[in-house]
């Protein structure tokens, strides 16, 4: 098989149950009045491969979280209505829905359909929704402002509405992502041209104090954003990751946080799809865009865990209920007993799922060196090459972090977990990795509440790159969401912690060297990361000092010779 034909097989069997939230639609069986053609159609054109689509008809907000957006988490793909509401703005609840729908980790596709003739309306809207969270937006307008000034000082005649006019070039980054670097180019050599070398040196000098260089983006399009009417970050604090990315027969294309996002015209004129075909499109813009192979494997992945998951606890039924329940009892009476056995459980279930993974052969794997000769990866590479992978370093780290951490939150009342990283208010010790095995982190009180830890301090993320598996370190972020290298030492030590409701959302009281300390939760990596770890500081642990006559002041790498008892000439390497 080809790439394009594995693509499609993934991306058909990915979207098997579909969502479509429309305030025209009408539901099936109901004697609503509404667009009967495009609901008779879109509902058809899913059925006709296989795919079950929900109608549901948008009325109110209170109604959508009351009865319809626990359905969310259930469905693989979103088909969202821009203009749910008659009141101005009319995208307000669709936004709202969006937002939700990006946070489900199960759902990885949504396809905005709309009857507005701009699409480019629609795409700065999310954007600028999703761009900036509310504390972002506050410290960049700031940082914008304090730019403007020192243009306006240090230019004569400077035109504040002339720059933004030129800041709005940043936009069309939205629409071409591919062209982001040139677009940044272009806006840098028309400012240069209009306002002199001056503006562009206050702009992108080195060692600017006003701003890092990886904000002046976010700075122009904040600018631009602003000028246009469309800043916006809704009730959401935090940034979440959108960026704008190309498909075939797909204008506007976004991956938020994960999530495809892509913006179809019901009808109309260039680029409308009508709901027969909306299937059809979504599908081959998925299989397309550029960049694609990682997300193929992901979701070729998870749509092995989720077949398999359907066999989960089929083999209980054989299991006698007395004897199971007895084996539950014997263990309710040890220690923690009942966390215990559901442990035991989930290990159990866990095995099921996963257990002939090792002998699957990913179809997406197999097809892997065609889709590096379709696009050209042997260019590529030679770019990474020559820039000795300066270029690639960042995206390195973030893919270390990605597949060596878990994605799991803590919920109260919690319990401390091998693996978990915790940033702390000590600089003696800023990191610290729980080392405790699982058994006596599910009963701490047979530990007394002792729990082991490594200690670990934050290293050039390019260093512990060069490292690579060699070392001994985690990629994590940190605060401010930027990947940072981690690297640990090797003397293990022990810390109390109470553990009576103990609640990882919040600081976690300790004491070290009769300081009283606190410990903030980061994240959790991956066992087998943290037991590498883990055997690296117990095995040092472990070490017996002697002491030996030596010269190792004469050491060298030269051959000493040296004789045999019998009398025979060897050579014999010098320790």
């Amino acid at each position: 098989m080809t790439f394009d034909e594995v693509a499609a097989e993934i991306v058909k069997n990915s979207i098997r149950t579909a969502y479509a939230i429309d305030d025209e639609i009408i539901e099936p069986y109901s004697d609503q009045t509404g667009d009967r053609k495009m609901s008779k159609e879109l509902y058809a054109s899913f059925q006709k491969v296989g795919c079950s689509l929900e109608l549901a008809r948008f009325t109110t907000k209170k109604k959508w979280d009351g009865e319809q957006k626990q359905n969310l988490g259930k469905k693989d793909l979103l088909i969202l209505d821009w203009e749910l509401s008659k009141s101005e703005p009319k995208y307000a609840n669709s936004l709202y829905i969006l937002h939700q729908a990006i946070q489900q980790p199960g759902l990885p596709f949504v396809c905005i359909y709309t009857h507005a003739p701009d699409l480019d309306v629609i795409a700065k809207n999310i954007f600028s929704y999703f761009w900036f969270g509310k504390e972002d937006k506050d410290s960049i307008e700031r940082k914008g402002n304090d730019l403007l000034s020192s243009l306006q000082e240090n230019i004569a005649d400077f035109d504040e509405d002339k720059f933004k006019e030129i800041a709005v070039k940043t936009l069309d980054i939205i629409k071409t992502p591919s062209r982001e670097k040139s677009i940044l180019k272009e806006i840098s050599t028309c400012i240069n041209e209009v306002f002199g070398k001056g503006a562009k040196e206050i702009i992108i000098s080195e060692g600017n104090t006003l701003f890092s260089m990886t904000e002046l983006k976010d700075i122009l399009i904040c600018f631009s954003l602003s000028s246009c009417g469309y800043l916006k970050s809704g009730k959401k604090t935090q940034r979440i990751d959108i960026f704008p990315i190309q498909a075939i027969g797909c204008q506007y294309s976004f991956l938020i946080d994960n999530a495809i996002v892509q913006i179809y015209k019901k009808i109309g004129p260039e680029g409308s799809v009508p709901p027969g075909k909306l299937y059809e499109h979504l599908s081959q813009a998925i299989c397309k865009r550029p960049h694609n192979f990682v997300s193929l494997l992901g979701l070729e992945f998870r749509n092995y865990f989720r077949d398999k998951a359907k066999n989960l606890g089929r083999e209980l039924n054989s299991i006698d209920e007395d004897a199971f329940l007895y084996h539950q009892e014997c263990i309710k009476k040890e220690t923690d007993g009942d966390d215990h056995f559901s442990f035991f459980m989930k290990d159990i279930w866990n095995s099921q799922v996963t257990g002939d993974w090792h002998g699957h052969s990913p179809k997406t794997l197999e097809v892997i060196e065609d889709y590096k000769a379709e696009h050209k990866f042997d260019e590529r590479l030679t770019a990474i090459i020559k820039t000795q992978g300066n270029d690639i370093s960042a995206p390195l780290a973030y893919l270390n972090k990605r597949y060596s951490m878990l994605r799991w939150e803590p919920t109260p009342p919690s319990s401390l977990r091998f693996g978990d990283i915790f940033k702390t208010s000590s600089p003696e010790i800023p990191y610290l990795l729980c080392i405790t095995s699982h058994c006596d982190c599910l009963r701490p009180k047979k530990i007394n509440d002792m729990f082991l830890f490594v200690a670990g301090k934050i290293i050039a993320t390019k260093n512990g790159l060069m490292t690579g598996d060699e070392g001994f370190q985690s990629f994590i972020r940190d605060d401010s969401s930027n990947v940072i290298c981690l690297a640990w030492e090797d003397k293990p030590f022990s810390l109390h912690i109470e553990t009576s409701n103990l609640n990882l959302l919040k600081p976690v009281k300790a004491k070290f060297k009769n300081e009283k300390i606190e410990l903030m939760y980061q994240c959790t990596q991956r066992e087998n990361y943290t037991q590498r770890i883990a055997n690296h500081a117990f095995g040092n642990a472990g070490r017996v000092g002697i002491t030996f006559a030596n010269l190792k002041e004469f050491k060298t790498k030269k051959p000493v010779p040296c004789k045999n008892p019998e009398g025979q000439k060897c050579m014999v390497k010098a320790p």
